[in-house]
């Protein structure tokens, strides 16, 4: 849950906003200077070479600032350091032969 809630969340949310920030850049660009990067948006966006171009170029920009983020998240906590967190696993000692649980004492009489 840890790595769900301080790790995947916010890189999900990161990837939401770069990849809606690249959809909106790669339609902002179409005409600029006679640069042609949508072919057609009948039926979604389907790009020419040069916005597949564009758009993986965001793209590994966009993992390289979620990475940065990520890291700077983590700079200081031990939250993702799995070997420290291994060696803090404690493991329940339970006696041999008498059940984890204790039973539950019913009244019948």
């Amino acid at each position: 849950m840890d790595i769900g809630w301080k790790w995947l969340i916010p890189a999900s949310l990161a990837n939401i906003v770069l990849t809606a920030t690249s959809v909106f850049l790669v339609q902002a660009l179409d005409g600029w200077h006679g640069l042609k990067t949508i072919e057609s948006l009948s039926q979604g966006l389907n790009l020419t070479a040069t916005g597949k171009i564009i758009m993986i170029l965001l793209g590994v920009v966009g993992l390289l600032i979620t990475g940065a983020t990520l890291s700077m998240i983590n700079w200081r906590s031990r939250d993702f350091h799995l070997k420290s967190q291994r060696r803090n696993i404690r493991l329940v000692n339970v006696a041999q032969g008498k059940p984890a649980v204790a039973p539950v004492a019913t009244n019948e009489g």
